[in-house]
């Protein structure tokens, strides 16, 4: 191993470093929540619609 390889490495850690993923959650204005609420309940509607007409 020659010395240029391990600088190499070095700097392939000091990329992986300074990229590293910011895991905060994002903030949710009410419009968004509210339109997100209401995709989780049409979601929920269409799935027990199914249900109740399979059972029919």
């Amino acid at each position: 191993m020659t010395n240029h390889d391990s600088t190499a490495v070095k700097a392939d850690n000091v990329a992986v470093a300074e990229a590293e993923i910011d895991y905060t959650p994002k903030k949710m204005s009410l419009k968004d929540q509210l339109l997100y609420g209401s995709k989780m309940v049409a979601v929920m509607a269409v799935f027990f619609a199914i249900l109740w007409f399979n059972e029919r």
